[in-house]
């Protein structure tokens, strides 16, 4: 219809409070290149009268053979009246030679956990995911720690799966006793 396509892609909303332009918004003119992890935020203004707010990501393809998962702490032993499950972790390590985003990929099965929006790997760098940050960093403090994800891993054994944005297998691991 008419009017004007007005977008975002800093994630704020077009219509700035008062029923203005935001600062970052832009009338929509084309295509958008979308070269990495994107959120552009819409909305259609005629006659000064705003749309409902539309939001939609975009997950470029990326090379995420080198993501792989280098621990899986899914046993520990209890410490001072502590139930060991309190501490168990993941970690993730980049092998590859470019930044990978992590930013939107998420364990769908085993564990639950969602990579928050801008979540970088850098080629040789290791991530933590402790079920219990807290406990963890008693445990090795001085380490950086992201997390916490909900769940436990199953001290008999079981599969890890994680996924892209779109639900595709990105990594999958099976361990056990």
């Amino acid at each position: 219809g008419p009017g004007s396509i007005v977008c975002t892609l800093d994630r704020s909303d077009p219509r700035a409070p008062g029923g203005g332009l935001s600062p970052g918004a832009f009338t929509y003119a084309g295509p958008i290149p979308v070269t990495s992890n994107l959120t552009v935020k819409a909305r259609l203004i005629t006659d000064g009268v705003w749309s409902a707010l539309a939001e939609a990501a975009f997950y470029p393809p990326q090379d995420l053979s080198g993501l792989a998962l280098t621990e899986v702490m899914y046993h520990p032993p209890d410490a001072e009246g502590v139930d060991g499950a309190e501490f168990e972790v993941l970690a993730l390590e980049n092998t590859g030679a470019q930044s990978l985003d992590l930013t939107g990929l998420r364990f769908a099965e085993g564990i639950s956990y969602a990579f928050p929006d801008a979540t970088t790997l850098a080629p040789g760098q290791f991530l933590v995911l402790a079920r219990n940050p807290v406990r963890f960093a008693e445990r090795y403090p001085g380490v950086p720690c992201a997390g916490p994800y909900a769940g436990r891993l199953a001290n008999e054994g079981e599969s890890l799966t994680l996924t892209n944005a779109l639900g595709a297998r990105i990594l999958a691991l099976d361990y056990g006793t």
